[in-house]
């Protein structure tokens, strides 16, 4: 039996997806580190030594005998080493960028860790990331927090990905 070579085009959606997962590993990095309290480092080593590999969900609905499987892309570790660093090394200006584009009495401290914690991400990559275009930040990000939030607190982190987008990535696309 041969296998299949692999294309160009499966070869970008692994790596796509590799970022995603990294994304998604960074803001649980991020909010482990704020609440645990942990180390950037200890923590790093144990999402890309110990987590995520070949992390398998399974669908709660099923049958045991008929369970539906999806494999999680393991996190594109450099890519998430450089988000959580980044968002360590330049907390107080990502803040300041952040507590700027928040409307009304919402500041950093105000929002739930988690939501703190996607924004920060959210907010390296608008900063920090220009070769990342826009629109992939703003997708990446509403998808988690669409993952994480009902409706309404989902939206209110679109209203500020959209906020933070037109600040720093101005231009189209």
């Amino acid at each position: 039996m041969t296998s299949t070579p692999k294309t160009p085009q499966k070869k970008a959606n692994r790596a796509g997806f590799r970022l995603s997962a990294a994304r998604l590993a960074a803001v649980q990095a991020l909010y482990e580190i704020e609440i645990a309290g942990g180390e950037t480092d200890d923590v790093l080593r144990s999402f890309i030594e110990k987590r995520w590999r070949d992390m398998t969900l399974f669908d709660p609905d099923s049958k045991p005998d008929e369970a539906d499987k999806a494999r999680l892309a393991n996190p594109d570790p450099a890519y998430l080493t450089k988000i959580v660093e980044g968002v360590s090394l330049e907390k107080r200006h990502i803040v300041e960028e952040l507590d700027s584009v928040l409307t009304g009495q919402w500041t950093t401290e105000r929002l739930d860790a988690l939501m703190r914690t996607l924004l920060f991400a959210a907010s390296y990559e608008f900063i920090y990331q220009t070769e990342v275009p826009k629109r992939v930040v703003i997708s990446e990000y509403t998808d988690l927090a669409h993952a994480f939030y009902e409706d309404n607190d989902a939206s209110f982190a679109v209203g500020i990905l959209s906020a933070l987008a037109a600040r720093f990535r101005p231009e189209p696309g």
